[in-house]
């Protein structure tokens, strides 16, 4: 059980979010710099990821400590060698591409899912008020919109807190796929491939499956609403 003792509600100020340009992102914004949430967010999040690490999926490769992208290829490139060295083999490769995934995420369903990894009520309560109440803004230059639209799914991008919060909500779907089907996942990209094309197929099928329920992607009730297919034949004659 992983514990850290926190008051359970985020600053008011710290729940606003300004839209604006690469280059201005440590510009000091609603009392708070962009870096000092930041830091907060690494505080907080490092012995929640230490403790909660070992229950993500090894396939997965993104926002995790000695994992990479590199790493991801290689992994990648080495079982293709190997499948692709026997005599006449033949493989297929899909790559999955999930729309507006870190937009799409349910946050009842994301903090459920933060509960079974084994995180108090104490923890979920402030993760509750990281994602709840969220409000977003424009900027271009010195210019900042009036007017703000609430945020009222997804986890934010650009936060320390937002990339771990979706491998959380991912990761089920990933530890779910058929053991017979290579998979590797990148954050929100998914690849994967076998020499059985029965086997990819029901793959897609569980992957279809999952994407049909409306609370893991909103608005998306079809294979073709939740993700863009690429697909990729490997074969040595």
């Amino acid at each position: 059980m992983c514990k850290l003792y926190l008051r359970p509600t985020f600053a008011t100020l710290y729940r606003i979010t300004v839209c604006q340009e690469v280059s201005r992102l440590l510009e000091n914004c609603n009392g708070y710099s962009v870096a000092q949430k930041r830091l907060f967010e690494r505080v907080v999040l490092k012995p929640i990821k230490s403790e909660l690490a070992a229950q993500l999926s090894k396939k997965q490769y993104g926002f995790l400590s000695n994992r990479s992208c590199p790493l991801a290829l290689i992994d990648a490139v080495s079982q293709y060698h190997l499948t692709l060295s026997k005599p006449k083999a033949c493989m297929d490769v899909i790559l999955i591409d999930f729309r507006k995934a870190f937009d799409s995420v349910p946050h009842n369903l994301l903090l459920l899912k933060l509960m079974n990894f084994g995180l108090d009520s104490a923890l979920c309560d402030w993760f509750k008020s990281f994602l709840s109440n969220r409000k977003s803004k424009i900027k271009i230059d010195d210019y900042i919109s009036e007017n703000s639209f609430h945020n009222i799914s997804g986890v934010l991008q650009g936060t320390v807190t937002g990339p771990f919060l979706f491998l959380v909500y991912i990761n089920d779907l990933i530890q779910s796929l058929p053991t017979d089907v290579y998979s590797i996942a990148f954050a929100d990209d998914l690849k994967i491939y076998s020499e059985n094309p029965s086997s990819l197929q029901k793959t897609l099928n569980v992957i279809s499956d999952c994407c049909s329920i409306p609370s893991f992607v909103q608005h998306s009730s079809t294979l073709a609403n939740c993700f863009t297919l690429q697909p990729l034949t490997l074969q040595i004659n």
